[in-house]
């Protein structure tokens, strides 16, 4: 399965906005995960997505590289 990966701005609305395209890249055949901070405290309302907290910059490259798309 294709995987890609969401980065959201910090803001929780852009968050929100930006679990349009996590969900239309989900229906597209994508596996997708969403980084963003304060997105996983709300998986109830997102039982299909998959959420991380942001990675740290040292840690970013290595987090995405797994990813077909970003």
């Amino acid at each position: 399965m294709k995987t890609a990966a969401v980065l959201p701005a910090l803001g929780i609305g852009d968050a929100l906005l930006m679990m349009i395209g996590s969900h239309h890249l989900s229906q597209s055949g994508y596996s997708v995960t969403t980084f963003h901070d304060n997105l996983p405290e709300l998986n109830s309302w997102f039982p299909k997505q998959s959420f991380e907290k942001r990675p740290t910059e040292e840690d970013l490259v290595k987090k995405l590289e797994q990813f077909d798309l970003i």
